[in-house]
């Protein structure tokens, strides 16, 4: 399947209603978002109050009482008048750009089979990995990102100012200087004529990759960029390959024959490669293959996942098998994310002592030969 074969029209809007909505809009420069832990929060509660008895209304009371932030608690509100108004949970969360379609097709599934209190577990267990995830990532990358950004201010600490004292040094000696410290130099001269260039470029580059974030092609390039990092690419496809089959697994064990399942998992996974190969998949089911044949013609599914799928459809039990798979590629990622975290900072310390150490021995090494052509004797 092309990925222009994707349908990414929306309803349409006469230019009237978006002049309309552009002059009424509101403008929020620190616009508010429900956090994943507060979501963590949400959907425990609400489990665990749904399973005792307790009705929506009161649940939502005793939520307001533990969330902290007064933003997250005004919104839940507007969610209850809109429950009490008659419309479901998932039609009154999907009104809010902070709860995603993961969220809002998984409780739809809940609402329509019955089986509510297990999506709030699902998604109490989701968002908690979420969080763990994303600590352990953190966890991995904040020392390196530490050295880097003071490595990166000590280097051009010594680009603006100390290697020029070095130059104006060496102008005075009038001697002709060793290949390193010429590169060096030049290097540094050329930061320093083209510094508000590099700068402005960083910042297009980084307002681009914000104004086209929801792009599809370039949404498309970004995954094809990352799933190529070494390491972190395999925890980035493992991440939502772990979210897919976990979205499988519920659809299925609730009894949503498989054309639907696929048609609702598009809209819930988030990840470009995977929503691109869910339309052919569909279509090979169609015309009487079997998932696993449907599934084995993608390389974005790796040989583990074909053989479990292989493996539960002939015992018929696919739904217990995607979420083992969903629990497999979680725990992958956990012990991917540590010895990423081994490595990369050790890596990191060795690479830029060596950037800070060539830097310094380019600048003295002048004075060295110079020292030992002296006849300190005479």
């Amino acid at each position: 399947m092309k990925l222009t074969d994707l349908d990414i029209s929306g309803p349409k809007v006469t230019q009237e209603k978006k002049q309309e909505s552009f002059l009424t809009k509101e403008i929020d420069l620190f616009p508010h978002r429900v956090s994943d832990k507060e979501k963590e929060t949400i959907y425990r509660q609400l489990n665990v109050l749904q399973q005792s008895g307790v009705d929506i209304r009161a649940s939502f009371e005793i939520l307001f009482q533990q969330l902290k932030r007064k933003k997250t608690r005004e919104k839940l509100q507007m969610v209850l008048t809109e429950i009490v108004k008659g419309k479901s949970l998932s039609e009154s969360l999907a009104q809010f750009k902070d709860f995603t379609p993961y969220e809002v097709f998984s409780l739809k599934i809940g609402e329509e089979t019955g089986r509510l209190t297990l999506v709030f577990e699902k998604l109490t267990t989701y968002f908690e990995n979420q969080i763990a995830q994303r600590r352990q990532i953190v966890s991995a990358l904040s020392y390196p990102i530490l050295i880097t950004l003071t490595s990166f201010g000590a280097v051009s600490f010594m680009i603006f100012f100390i290697i020029p004292m070095f130059e104006e040094v060496f102008l005075r000696f009038n001697s002709d200087l060793p290949a390193l410290t010429k590169t060096i130099i030049g290097l540094s001269r050329g930061f320093r004529s083209n510094a508000l260039l590099l700068f402005s470029s960083v910042g297009i580059i980084l307002f681009s990759i914000y104004a086209l974030r929801k792009n599809l092609r370039f949404r498309w390039f970004k995954e094809w960029i990352w799933l190529r990092v070494p390491l972190g690419g395999e925890i980035y496809r493992q991440i939502y390959l772990a979210r897919f089959c976990d979205s499988m697994g519920l659809l299925i064990l609730s009894a949503v024959p498989m054309v639907h399942t696929l048609e609702m998992v598009r809209k819930m996974i988030g990840f470009l490669h995977i929503e691109v190969v869910l339309d052919q998949i569909k279509t090979d089911l169609v015309q009487g293959k079997t998932i696993t044949e449907a599934f084995e013609k993608h390389p974005v599914f790796d040989n583990q996942m074909i053989a479990l799928i292989k493996v539960g459809e002939e015992v018929n039990q696919l739904g217990s098998f995607f979420q083992k798979l969903s629990l497999d590629y979680t725990n992958s990622v956990k012990h991917k994310t540590a010895l990423m975290a081994t490595f990369l900072e050790p890596f990191m310390i060795i690479f830029l002592g060596l950037v800070v150490g060539v830097i310094l021995v380019a600048m003295y090494l002048p004075m060295f030969e110079l020292s030992s052509s002296m006849d300190f004797g005479n």
